[in-house]
């Protein structure tokens, strides 16, 4: 009796020691922990939540109203008892990235959300917005090498544009110094909506006013100096 009673008891402690674990792993927020976004890109928390469980809401919000001013700024996420802190940096611009907005934002440093009628070809990838991130050295002494490349090899629509999806893009870099890496990353392929309204812009101040009208005055007093200064026809 006595034997049977401890080999329940210790089936009774796996069981618990089981169902705490799982628990534990559970509560772990599934998502990105940094998101890089340029200063003209509208980013939203609705933007940011739809990369989580439906049940994943934000606790604290340290970056909504300053999206437009570079920084690095936290939003908290709460799913349960679980917390999770998201750093959202806010970037001046990719470098010299030519069409920057139809870049939407970056995740964990590498994954990139860009319109599917945008093709960002490996360099401006590498040295414009992996090297804003910080993913990759910025030095520019290096070779490039695919290793898969499922982005530029995927089949255009009738309209030029990458189907949306997700494409696996790795590669290696072989540095002068003899430094090697191999980066592993993902495109996410975006049909991007345009955003509903107008955009509202303030009357001109006086001073704009003024400036607005500096080239007529100019036109006028060069018309008046050209018939002032025209040569009067000679008089028999």
């Amino acid at each position: 009796m006595i034997k049977k009673i401890s080999v329940l008891l210790f089936a009774a402690l796996l069981v618990i020691s089981f169902t705490t674990t799982t628990v534990y792993a559970a509560s772990d927020i599934d998502g990105p922990d940094v998101i890089h976004k340029e200063v003209n890109q509208v980013f939203t928390l609705s933007d940011l939540r739809s990369m989580y469980d439906m049940d994943v809401f934000p606790s604290f919000d340290g970056y909504t109203g300053y999206g437009n001013v570079a920084g690095e700024y936290i939003v908290t996420l709460t799913q349960g008892s679980a917390t999770k802190d998201v750093t959202i940096v806010v970037v001046d611009n990719w470098d010299s990235l030519e069409s920057s907005s139809d870049i939407l934002y970056v995740t964990d440093l590498k994954d990139i959300y860009v319109s599917n009628d945008r093709i960002l070809d490996p360099y401006e990838i590498i040295f414009y917005i992996y090297a804003t991130t910080r993913y990759i050295e910025s030095a520019y002494n290096c070779r490039y090498e695919e290793l898969k490349n499922e982005y530029h090899t995927a089949t255009l629509t009738e309209d030029g544009l990458i189907p949306e999806g997700v494409y696996e893009y790795i590669f290696k870099l072989t540095y002068y110094s003899g430094e090697q890496g191999t980066y592993s990353t993902l495109i996410h392929t975006v049909e991007i909506q345009e955003l509903p309204g107008i955009v509202l812009e303030p009357p001109p101040s006086t001073s704009e006013q003024v400036i607005s009208f500096i080239p007529w005055i100019i036109g006028i007093i060069i018309v008046l100096a050209i018939i002032k200064n025209r040569p009067k026809k000679a008089r028999f």
